[in-house]
């Protein structure tokens, strides 16, 4: 790892990786090195005991064929160039030192569509070794003459490589990846590897790290940002985080012990009520009364729609002046657990005061500034009317503070004036500030953000400007597209776009890993932040809120009808409405362009989709599915969305359960449509050059179809899912293999009884198959089968699992490209 930078006083030494081998790699195809190497296919239990008990020389050779076969094709590099000798041992060190300068002078080149694809291939190794662990793996036969790449694929259970080079493999592969985040301002990490027993996890938990502050940065960081983090103090060095371990899934959680201890959204010293809040004074303090603000005066002020700012106190009572056009002042922004709130009245310590005052008058002679402990109504002061109009304020409160001023215990431990601009930013994106919902909206609508440190403030944009334009390869490729992309995520809001689902989509990237303590809040926060009516959302119900928050929007943007991550409402017209954006620690994924509009029914757009019936019986999470042309598709539903779905074997041998529903029992419904992303939108978008084609591979929500008419069709929103096209290899031949299953069960349909079948454009090619269609109409159709220039032929739509009675394949037809839907 001797290529990522490190803090100015790293709290650990480097650690030199020594190999177990001084072979290098042969520059040959990558997938079929083992067998060069004289590991060549065998059964598959003699690879059950070689990973049982590997020997120096079999991790000797997945550690080499991983990363210097990566090495090889990704950037050219031949192994001498990533080793070092020291002294006169038997083998060398593992080296990083010349990775970034040696990308640095590949990524000018042109990479060949061999080199890609071995590229590919490495790292999909890489990723299969570092998730195996987390992987159910069904009872294999072990006789099975299996290659050691299909034996990883299929059997592995673990990752017989040392952490060390777990880490080193995953610096390599991002080091390569490093320009396409740079350019894109997306990171191309590989956060399959950052799981909770991975190597990184592993080492920071050792250092007291707190689990609920690793899962919230561990999906926007990669290798080296996690490293230099690790080699930083953490914050509240004096905590201890135990945290939960179940050795058995069988035994549960012992209740009584969770109180005192973290889980990975929960700190238990951030467990904070109205009545255990713990009000801090300045280190320096012995001890001091409270400066208040008379209700009377704070409310004068907010109730002329003014925004209130602190001018100073006399005789224990805060002075505030109202806010005009030229009043210069700052807001200070702050984290309620770090005890500079209060929830029983407009009051802070008179130490607090003063320490605040002295850090406005740093900023402007005039010392004015703003703080929601002093300047907004708290729940308990029961003034409903004077507090809403303060949370209406706040919007303009941020936008039109000369600047914000952080207040956060970790930043505020550290100094800044003789670190890096690097330490500085971790320390500020990576603080426990960084992570609430408030504090995003009050970063990203600010003019200028200055965070204080024990030695000053520090003005978060100069920083990233001054890193943005530094020359130095193991900058570049390593920490800064996470730092770059982290600012971008605060900072970026006022750039994001000016329509409303230009800037929810920016959000929902940002809000993903923040968290709030009053779930309620998230509805007032997001619609503060969209500048939309915010008093509409003070005076609705406080769980109704988030219902309100998506009415109002002008336009829905279909990637949160179809993002798997969040949880959805159940509530009717809503079910498809997440309940929340925060805390789903993942990339949403916000890149459908589609806007959809609510009406009193539901959800309203328009788009392709697969309509299937379906029977009294148990639907499974994956099934296939074909349309009326014999199009094959492999179909993964999400059905731990539903509430009513059952966890059952689909497998009666099998110790491993997975959901099943029984969909015209639960929703009384015997036709489904599945509704693919790509296609669906708003009645006014064009449509897309492939629209109704079916894309090879789409997010998908799964509908139950309630009402039909000739104008829409009105389905329940049950869950969402992925579908791919079975086109190629392995998945083509069980196409084949399934549509000949169908074909084999098809009977011919006799004259006399084509009149008591209605031809129509929902059955046409579901019920029965015919040679010609074509355009003819129903009557036209009849006759033609009649006198026997078309046959015709019947059979049967679903096919079932013989030992579970599970719906295991299905056939169905495509609607329109334009068809209309409404999704309750």
């Amino acid at each position: 790892m001797q290529c990522v930078p490190l803090p100015k006083s790293p709290i650990h030494s480097n650690t030199e990786i020594r190999l177990f081998s001084d072979e290098g790699y042969d520059g040959k195809e990558f997938n079929t090195y083992p067998d060069r190497q004289g590991w060549s296919a065998r059964p598959t239990e003699d690879w059950e005991r070689l990973f049982n008990d590997p020997s120096p020389e079999f991790v000797a050779l997945i550690e080499r064929w991983v990363f210097f076969g990566f090495a090889s094709h990704a950037l050219s590099a031949d192994a001498s160039q990533l080793i070092e000798w020291k002294g006169n041992p038997k083998y060398p060190i593992l080296s990083t030192k010349l990775l970034p300068s040696i990308q640095h002078r590949r990524q000018n080149t042109t990479q060949t569509q061999e080199s890609f694809s071995a590229w590919r291939q490495g790292l999909r190794v890489h990723l299969l070794l570092c998730a195996v662990s987390s992987v159910t793996r069904l009872d294999t036969d072990t006789s099975r003459i299996r290659s050691l790449l299909d034996y990883i694929e299929n059997c592995a259970t673990f990752d017989l490589r040392r952490p060390s080079m777990v880490m080193a493999t995953s610096l390599l592969i991002e080091v390569t990846g490093a320009p396409i985040s740079l350019a894109s301002m997306h990171e191309f990490n590989i956060n399959v590897a950052f799981t909770w027993d991975g190597p990184l996890w592993k080492l920071l938990r050792k250092d007291g790290w707190c689990p609920s502050e690793l899962s919230m940065v561990f999906p926007w960081s990669n290798t080296s940002s996690l490293w230099f983090l690790r080699h930083m103090k953490r914050p509240k060095s004096g905590e201890e985080h135990s945290m939960i371990h179940i050795r058995k899934y069988s035994e549960g959680v012992q209740e009584s012990n969770t109180d005192s201890l973290c889980t990975a959204s929960s700190c238990r010293y951030r467990r904070q009520t109205d009545e255990s809040y713990e009000r801090k004074h300045v280190k320096t303090c012995q001890g001091c009364d409270d400066v208040v603000a008379k209700p009377e005066s704070l409310c004068s002020i907010l109730s002329g729609r003014s925004i209130p700012l602190i001018a100073g106190s006399r005789d224990e009572e805060i002075l505030f002046q109202s806010a005009d056009a030229q009043s210069k002042y700052i807001a200070i922004s702050h984290v309620w657990s770090d005890g500079l709130g209060n929830p029983s009245r407009n009051a802070i310590p008179t130490c607090q005061l003063l320490r605040l005052r002295e850090i406005a008058r740093a900023h402007h002679p005039t010392g004015l500034f703003w703080l929601d402990t002093i300047c907004v109504p708290p729940d308990a002061a029961g003034l409903e009317e004077e507090q809403g109009i303060a949370l209406g304020l706040m919007r303009k409160t941020y936008q039109d503070a000369d600047a914000v001023v952080v207040l956060d215990s970790w930043v505020l431990e550290g100094s800044c004036k003789d670190k890096s601009d690097m330490e500085n930013l971790h320390r500020i994106f990576y603080c426990a500030w960084n992570t609430r919902l408030w504090t995003f909206q009050e970063g990203a609508l600010a003019r200028t953000l200055l965070f204080q440190f024990r030695d000053g403030l520090y003005d978060v944009d100069q920083g990233i400007a001054r890193l943005t334009i530094s020359k130095s390869a193991s900058i570049d490729f390593t920490i800064k597209p996470v730092l770059t992309r982290l600012h971008n995520q605060l900072r970026g809001f006022r750039t994001a776009g000016r329509t409303v689902d230009q800037q929810l989509k920016f959000i929902s990237v940002s809000t993903a890993v923040r968290r709030t303590s009053v779930e309620t809040d998230e509805a007032l926060c997001l619609t503060a932040l969209l500048d939309l009516d915010l008093d509409a959302i003070v005076h609705t119900e406080p769980q109704l809120r988030m219902q309100e928050f998506w009415r109002m929007l002008p336009s829905v943007p279909t990637c949160f009808v179809f993002c798997p991550y969040y949880k959805k409402m159940d509530v009717d017209r809503f079910r498809w409405a997440p309940r929340s954006l925060l805390e789903i620690n993942a990339s949403p994924g916000i890149h459908s362009s589609g806007l959809v509009t609510l009406d009193e029914t539901g959800l309203c757009g328009i788009g392709t989709g697969l309509k299937l019936q379906l029977e009294d019986a148990d639907l499974r999470s994956s099934i296939n599915v074909s349309d009326e042309k014999q199009n094959w598709y492999l179909l993964n539903l999400n059905l731990a969305e539903c509430p009513k779905a059952r966890k059952v074997r689909h497998i009666s041998d099998s110790p491993y359960e997975k959901e099943v529903i029984n969909i015209m029992q639960v929703y009384d419904c015997r036709q489904v449509a599945i509704i693919f992303e790509e296609d669906f939108r708003g009645h006014s978008q064009t449509a897309g050059k492939e629209a109704g084609t079916g894309p090879l591979t789409s997010t998908v929500i799964l509908l139950g179809i309630g009402e039909v008419s000739k104008e829409r069709i009105i389905g329940r929103y049950i869950c969402t899912g992925t579908i791919q096209e079975m086109a190629s290899g392995d998945f083509a031949d069980r196409a084949e293999l399934l549509q000949s299953m169908f074909d084999e069960n098809m009977t011919s349909l006799k004259a006399e009884d084509i009149e008591n079948i209605d031809l129509h454009a929902d059955n046409i090619g579901q019920n029965f198959e015919t040679d010609v269609l074509g355009s003819l109409d129903q009557r036209d159709l009849k006759r033609l089968i009649k006198e026997g220039v078309v046959t015709a032929r019947t059979g049967p739509n679903l096919a079932y699992d013989k030992a579970t009675g599970h719906i295991i394949s299905a056939r169905g037809i495509k609607t329109k490209s334009d068809q209309k839907w409404c999704i309750s």
